[in-house]
């Protein structure tokens, strides 16, 4: 069975630099008698990929060896039952991957100094890893949660219910009493329930419930940068949403009663949550993209984008899906030379920029068709003005 790739094995591929790098995209979408068709075509990405390891890689030999790991997938009936839409191998010195994809893919195949990861950007975005707060006066449940499921978390110190945060054990809901810490009532030393109470008592105790479960959770999740997606009822969600101090809370959330959810809804709900929140941010940046390029922290040029990249200063790549950049940046002297790239080494500036870019924990967005015109293969959003 072959794993999702995710945003995490990304990072971890573009961190392996040992070379020769190989990587092979192939579309395996089938229907009927065609399941074996992807293997013809995985047979001839081969063939492709050792002519270019065959010039100034190694000996035809050596490469025929080097593919051995693909090469054993052309006949491996039970792995094409088991293939979706797309397919992506690396191979280099220091192992194989590959990696099912659910989006389809264009037939590809690349030999450089690194792997070539611009296909499939859009596809470990979309499987990386969230959190869940799920809540309601009765519940604080906290998750992580990725498109194959969802995995409760306990976090210390978070109190799951009103009660437990208010520390109320009278068993006479109807009319409890309790003390009210110096943090939550400044001006009063008790606080009623039921009969006679202000009619905003339930709010201030769904607000102080809601300061500690906060407290709880930004301590635990720290300088994580995951989306954390709220699953609950509009006010209380108005209430967590005025005392959270975590960066990452989605502005949406998955409106109803988490109590009566079971677990596949909430992943369900919260994932339909995430996905039109990242919509909205990549129409908000395709437009700021395609504004007047008098926007100050803003870069057109390919050597100011691939120098901002090197030195960690971009906060968002945006880029052409399909647009080939062929050359090479030097980062010593800020030179690009566009002439390096032969039939054996592909080299691709915008490759280079995606790789330098998420290495320096800046954001990728590759773009749709015609957000970006071809002749404008990239731009970037700096860090700082």
């Amino acid at each position: 069975m072959i794993d999702r790739f995710t945003k995490q094995d990304l990072l971890q591929l573009i961190q392996e630099q040992h070379a020769p790098c190989v990587s092979i995209y192939l579309g395996t979408e089938k229907t009927g008698r065609e399941i074996y068709k992807p293997a013809t075509q995985l047979k001839q990405l081969v063939e492709a990929a050792k002519t270019k390891l065959s010039g100034n890689w190694m000996a035809d030999s050596d490469a025929e060896r080097f593919l051995a790991p693909i090469i054993d997938l052309i006949d491996d009936e039970d792995f094409w039952q088991q293939t979706e839409n797309g397919l992506a191998l690396f191979l280099n010195p220091d192992g194989f991957q590959k990696w099912q994809i659910v989006d389809p893919l264009a037939d590809q195949v690349f030999v450089s100094r690194t792997f070539f990861v611009r296909s499939i950007v859009p596809t470990a975005q979309r499987y990386e890893a969230y959190y869940i707060l799920a809540l309601s006066q009765n519940r604080a449940e906290f998750f992580e949660a990725d498109e194959s499921g969802v995995s409760r978390i306990c976090i210390p110190e978070m109190p799951e219910s009103v009660e437990a945060a208010m520390n109320v054990t009278s068993a006479d809901r109807g009319s409890s009493v309790h003390t009210a810490t110096q943090e939550h009532r400044g001006k009063q030393g008790r606080v009623y329930h039921g009969h006679g109470g202000k009619p905003d008592v339930a709010h201030e105790d769904a607000e102080y419930f809601y300061r500690q479960v906060d407290r709880a959770v930004s301590r635990f999740l720290g300088q994580s940068t995951k989306p954390l997606v709220l699953a609950t009822v509009s006010n209380q969600a108005a209430i967590y949403q005025s005392v959270n101090r975590y960066p990452h809370l989605v502005d949406e959330f998955a409106s109803g009663n988490p109590d009566r959810l079971l677990e596949d809804q909430l992943l369900a709900d919260t994932l339909a949550v995430l996905q039109a929140h990242r919509d909205k941010i990549h129409r908000s940046t395709v437009a700021q993209y395609q504004g007047p390029k008098t926007i100050p922290n803003m870069l057109y040029e390919v050597s100011e984008i691939l120098n901002a990249a090197h030195l960690g200063q971009i906060e968002k790549l945006f880029c052409h899906p399909t647009a080939p950049l062929p050359g090479s940046f030097n980062p010593v002297n800020r030179t690009i030379d566009y002439n390096c790239s032969t039939n054996d080494l592909d080299l691709d500036l915008v490759e280079d920029a995606i790789a330098q870019t998420l290495q320096h924990r800046g954001d990728v967005l590759v773009s749709q068709k015609d957000e970006l015109p071809m002749e404008q293969p990239m731009i970037a959003k700096l860090r700082y003005q």
